[in-house]
């Protein structure tokens, strides 16, 4: 039941997602990548920020981000399959009422 429930909620996470569409929506999706970011990787932030300077930590810090978000791409990827394979199988009356 929890896997389930877990579906249910990825898939609504990504049709809502996929609906942001205007302009200031665009803005929306950076800053909350970003806050997942800061997030996810807390610990790993707060070491590089301790040992590093400057340069040295802008550098450690974005290779980082590029690292997290090239993880993130996967999640939204299969995201994206789960949402496809609700629409191609029309299961969509099922649960159109979490929209």
């Amino acid at each position: 039941m929890d896997f389930v429930l877990r579906t249910i909620d990825v898939l609504k996470f990504s049709i809502d997602w996929k609906a942001k569409n205007n302009p200031g929506d665009k803005i929306w999706k950076g800053e909350y990548r970003e806050r997942a970011f800061r997030r996810q990787m807390q610990k790993e932030i707060a070491f590089i920020e301790a040992r590093y300077m400057g340069q040295m930590q802008r550098k450690k810090t974005l290779a980082l981000k590029k690292k997290f978000v090239n993880k993130h791409e996967k999640i939204v990827a299969g995201r994206n399959h789960i949402r496809k394979i609700y629409y191609e199988a029309r299961l969509h009356p099922l649960i159109s009422n979490l929209h």
